[in-house]
């Protein structure tokens, strides 16, 4: 019976491939246990949002809870591709897609970060017009918190965009991209941000990964990082540069 199960999943996941052929196999136990891995942190994501409970947070503090999820991150993608066991380094790099970057690299994710944040704050914009003032303040508050908490301090901002960007892009476009597809990946990306489920955000974050996971298939895992930490960084700069 759960053969058959992960059969059929092959054949789903496989179907959903997009722009890409994903590798995912049904008979391959680490393809498995990846899988059961994110459908229980999909459901641990669901029950931790249920439960959610104000709280308040600081820039440090925001930085250090990101950098013990960065580890965990990262941690999960370099065992997920066998590193050390049966990949070397230059192996490992090649698989997530670390490749060196060229200048232009940098200002193709640079400047895919941009349009990817112009985007998103226009899709804002048509949301806080399509539901209630105190709805949409609602449903962004985690987002404010943050932004109030580092305000125009560039540092811990440029910090927080920097871990957040290399730890999610080399865990679900580096890592679990190519075996899952850029689809199935941005399902699950988007379950993990439990801040905006349930709300027309999920659609933006969603968004945002298959955008992210275009550049994956167009460039490399790198530029997708560049285009990320544009996206975290870009509010914080258009703050200080506002308060300036």
């Amino acid at each position: 019976m759960l053969s058959a199960w992960f059969r059929t999943t092959e054949k789903l996941i496989h179907w959903l491939g997009l722009w890409e052929t994903p590798s995912f196999s049904a008979h391959k136990p680490v393809h498995r246990a990846a899988l059961v891995l994110l459908m229980f942190g999909a459901a641990l994501a669901l029950v931790n949002d249920a439960a959610q409970t104000d709280s308040s947070v600081d820039a440090w503090g925001a930085l250090q809870s990101q950098a013990v999820t960065a580890l965990v991150f990262l941690a999960l993608a370099l065992l997920g591709i066998g590193l050390p066991f049966w990949r070397r380094w230059s192996q490992a790099r090649l698989r997530l897609g670390l490749l060196n970057l060229r200048h232009r690299d940098w200002l193709a994710g640079v400047g895919a970060g941009i349009c990817l944040y112009a985007l998103a704050y226009a899709a804002t914009t048509v949301w806080s017009h399509a539901v209630p003032a105190d709805a949409f303040v609602e449903q962004t508050k985690e987002a404010r918190m943050l932004h109030e908490a580092l305000g125009v301090n560039l540092l811990p901002a440029l910090l927080l965009a920097l871990l957040t960007a290399a730890s999610e892009e080399i865990l679900f476009r580096g890592a679990l991209q190519p075996v899952f597809g850029a689809l199935i990946t941005s399902i699950f990306f988007t379950l993990l941000h439990p801040a905006l489920l349930y709300t027309p955000g999920m659609l933006i974050i969603f968004g945002l990964s298959l955008g992210l996971g275009w550049l994956r298939i167009r460039w490399n895992t790198g530029v997708a990082v560049a285009a990320h930490a544009s996206y975290n960084f870009l509010p914080f700069l258009l703050a200080h540069a506002g308060a300036a």
